[in-house]
């Protein structure tokens, strides 16, 4: 197993099924990209989605230029996302739809009800330099949690 393998390998089984899975969706023709392995982007590609780093700084990191760590990213997300989205995001059918709204009225007395959205302030204190950026009208430093959910 190669050092980006391992990298992947590190964070779980899932990561190594992920890049199996995108292996041919991922790969291109184009000789320069062709330069950066499969593992190398779908690394850049996590790294990017899970730090929120700028790009640039990221194509810094891995040594490449900014324009092919934009093009990088771009393509794995669009095949991640083609990959997964049949598996996690299928459309609900009329039935579901009706199961939720159904399960709302019996469980919250609330009919015609599909989903519900909910915040909480989580007290924090304030990080340096943020002036009033996190300042909230109970003149508390806070962030704003938000939950949505079905019954």
């Amino acid at each position: 197993m190669n050092d980006t393998k391992t990298k992947l390998a590190h964070n779980g089984s899932r990561n190594v099924h992920l890049l199996e899975t995108l292996v041919r969706k991922i790969s291109t023709k184009k000789k320069i990209v062709d330069v950066i392995s499969v593992e190398e982007r779908l690394i850049l590609t996590i790294r990017y989605l899970a730090s929120g780093d700028e790009i640039i700084s990221l194509a810094i990191q891995h040594r490449i230029g900014e324009s092919t760590a934009r093009q990088i990213v771009y393509n794995t997300c669009s095949a991640i996302y083609n990959t997964l989205s049949p598996i996690y995001l299928r459309p609900p059918v009329q039935q579901v739809w009706r199961n939720i709204s159904k399960g709302f009225e019996r469980d919250w007395n609330l009919p015609n009800c599909i989903g519900a959205v909910d915040g909480k302030h989580i007290l924090i204190r304030a990080p340096p330099h943020s002036g009033s950026l996190f300042f909230n009208y109970k003149k508390t430093y806070s962030i704003a949690l938000l939950a949505a959910c079905n019954h």
